[in-house]
Formats: structure tokens, C-alpha cells, sequence
């Protein structure tokens, strides 16, 4: 029987065999986002009560966007 060791990402949960690939990898996630701005919908127009849109801001400054896809 051969043992195998796996080195997993805290932060994605992918497995690597390389201990500094999966030390890389987690060191590579934006992580402590804060929301910088959260836009709605009235709720009339809306039910389901989720932003719109949402802004988050890295540790670094940078900031990405995410809009809502809703599935009802």
C-alpha cells in the first residue's frame, strides 16, 4: 500500500501534492473583504429582499463587483 499526503486550501478546499502550491494558493485569495456598497431594489419591484449589487473592497484597495442572479 502506498500512502499519499494531500495538501488542501483552507480558503478554495482544492488539493495539492506540493505543500507550497497549496500555501501559493491560499496566499492568492482576497479574503477580509469589507462591503463597501450595497445597492436595492425597492421592494415593490422585488421580493426577495438581496441587493442588487454589491461592492467589495481587499485589504489592499481593490474592489470588485457582484450583481445578484436571483432563481425563484
Amino acid at each position: 500500500m502506498k500512502e499519499c499526503t494531500v495538501y488542501r486550501c483552507e480558503i478554495c478546499g482544492s488539493d495539492f501534492s506540493d505543500r507550497k502550491q497549496a500555501k501559493k494558493c491560499e496566499e492568492g485569495h482576497k479574503t477580509d473583504l469589507v462591503v463597501e456598497k450595497a445597492e436595492y431594489k425597492p421592494c415593490d419591484w422585488v421580493n426577495h429582499g438581496f441587493p442588487r449589487m454589491v461592492i467589495l473592497r481587499s485589504k489592499d484597495g481593490k474592489t470588485a463587483i457582484y450583481r445578484t442572479v436571483i432563481n425563484e
